[in-house]
């Protein structure tokens, strides 16, 4: 068994020490800029998708408190589902945009990483 550091432990060379978070981080923000707008965009809309499903429990509570009372209004009760109903499509769209958004921002972000890299590697 070669224990926690692996085999080059045993053999007295001391490991290579892996770069401070805070100079990874800097390249990240690096490749990060060129996608500061779709990022804005995503939290812009995650934002948003959170404060509509905010009011979905409140809704719910205000359409089954309307179906409580003892002289039920339907038309109250129709509006607070409907509104329900449209709020839920909302959020679920919103959130499906961002996470769409997103995923593309994602994919050029590792693009750009993997381009600089096999660049690197074939100056070398």
């Amino acid at each position: 068994m070669h224990g926690r550091r692996g085999p080059t432990a045993l053999a007295g060379v001391k490991p290579k020490r892996s770069r401070p978070i805070r100079v990874l981080l800097g390249r990240m923000v690096h490749y990060l800029g060129r996608f500061k707008r779709i990022v804005a965009i995503g939290a812009v809309l995650s934002l948003a998708a959170t404060i509509v499903a905010v009011f979905d429990p409140l809704i719910l509570a205000f359409g089954i408190d309307s179906l409580l009372v003892s002289n039920p209004v339907f038309e109250t009760t129709l509006m607070l589902t409907l509104l329900y109903i449209v709020l839920k499509v909302t959020s679920w769209i919103m959130g499906s945009v961002n996470t769409w958004i997103l995923a593309g921002a994602q994919a050029g972000f590792v693009q750009n990483i993997q381009e600089d890299l096999y660049s690197k590697l074939l100056s070398k």
